[in-house]
């Protein structure tokens, strides 16, 4: 996966994750007017549906990446230079948006409590935006991703997915079903589901796997890559709401969709598009919660 596709993958996820935030939801009748529905759901419910895959193509990117400098000299201090660069982008928008919040009389909730703010700040406990959980639970994978990525090197890799998936079955069923009191415990939730679709994107750059796709995928003419893609894609559209309206199956449908968005041809604008908002999804991903939640509710809703 060169650079300019991790881009239009990460431009993808964040479409998606502003789609899944905004229409994951049945009580829409004082937000929106849904134009189209399907079997009883809005259309875009569907679609909102399946962009929980949202952070799979985040998490992926990451591993890919990491798995392919690993081995460049001074990776980690270049990954924790970058994780700080990250964290300062934070930082900015946290102060930014705090003395907005302050301008519209909203100061008791943000930046409300010091103790509130400084745990945000830190991320120890992130206050606010729900969609700054993610920022943590990246910063610890950063810090352990020696360790991972080498013992991904010397296991084998059946092995390996089988550990994180293990992991990630514990962190899905501790953060979905199981409440605890101690935040400590619960944060592995949120840890586990992130760090096994970090895995795959690990396991995929070890393994080569898109280049074993492609040798495979290069025999078919572009119109039947695009037929078989089409079908795939709208079954599991359909599947993900119809069937199985569950998160746990988020990694399956993430693959799938990378694989789509890697090998199904497309117009060039497309792509453009996709990796404009990859270039901007840091800053979206900060911000977009507080314009239809948080500070602004129901702005992006105004148009019905």
């Amino acid at each position: 996966m060169t650079r300019e596709e991790s881009k239009r993958l990460q431009g993808l996820s964040v479409l998606a994750m502003v789609c899944l935030h905004l229409f994951d939801t049945l009580a829409y009748s004082d937000l929106f007017t849904p134009l189209i529905m399907l079997k009883g759901f809005p259309l875009v419910f569907y679609f909102a549906q399946i962009s929980d895959f949202c952070v799979m193509g985040f998490a992926f990117c990451s591993g890919y990446a990491h798995m392919t400098i690993f081995h460049q000299k001074n990776y980690y201090k270049k990954r924790l230079i970058s994780l700080l660069s990250l964290y300062c982008n934070f930082w900015i928008i946290l102060v930014l948006f705090s003395l907005v919040s302050i301008a519209v009389g909203q100061s008791s909730f943000m930046p409300g409590s010091f103790m509130t703010f400084l745990k945000t700040f830190t991320t120890i406990s992130p206050a606010y935006n729900g969609a700054w959980w993610y920022l943590p639970v990246y910063a610890v994978i950063v810090f352990i991703s020696p360790l991972v990525l080498k013992a991904a090197e010397k296991m084998n890799s059946v092995a390996v997915l089988f550990i994180s998936f293990a992991v990630y079955i514990g962190g899905y069923f501790l953060r979905f079903k199981y409440s605890t009191p101690y935040e400590v415990i619960s944060w592995f939730g949120p840890f586990g589901t992130t760090f096994f679709e970090y895995m795959v994107g690990v396991i995929c750059c070890k393994e080569k796997v898109f280049e074993r796709l492609e040798k495979l995928i290069s025999k078919l003419k572009p119109t039947w890559i695009c037929v078989i893609s089409s079908v795939v894609f709208a079954a599991m559209l359909l599947g993900h709401t119809l069937v199985v309206r569950s998160l746990i199956i988020a990694p399956l449908t993430g693959f799938v969709i990378i694989c789509i968005l890697k090998f199904c041809p497309r117009p060039r604008f497309v792509d453009l598009i996709l990796g404009f908002f990859g270039t901007h999804s840091t800053n979206i991903w900060f911000t977009h919660m507080f314009f239809y939640l948080v500070l602004f509710p129901n702005l992006v809703y105004v148009a019905k």
